[in-house]
């Protein structure tokens, strides 16, 4: 089977199946800063992570503790739709990656850090 991949820099794959105004694409990087999660009262998750400037965000159950658990300095695989979003002005401008798939390589941590494991329950 052959890859339709291809690079785009910057530690980028596009891996095709366009699909609105995003780009499937897969970002190879390391975690820069603390990963951020949210579980709201009715049940929504949502978590964001910056991976050498690029917002990863990722929605749905688990989402909250599975990025939370990532540290600064670990090396991720994030796959997802790169999208730009328009701030209020234009230095507010950003682009996010919204992921669909985060495979990470643990990087050292403090010692006392080791963050929660989520578990796949059956």
């Amino acid at each position: 089977m052959r890859s339709r991949a291809g690079s785009t820099g910057a530690g980028t794959t596009d891996v095709g199946g366009h699909e609105g105004a995003g780009r499937r694409v897969m970002l190879r990087g390391v975690v820069t800063g603390p990963a951020r999660g949210i579980r709201t009262v009715d049940g929504w998750e949502c978590a964001a992570v910056d991976v050498g400037g690029v917002l990863a965000t990722c929605t749905g159950g688990g989402a909250a503790d599975a990025v939370g658990s990532l540290g600064t300095g670990d090396r991720v695989v994030v796959l997802g739709e790169l999208r730009a979003r328009r701030g209020p002005r234009p230095e507010a401008d950003a682009v996010e990656l919204e992921a669909t798939l985060v495979a990470v390589a643990r990087g050292s941590h403090p010692p006392g850090h080791g963050g929660s494991r989520p578990r796949i329950g059956a």
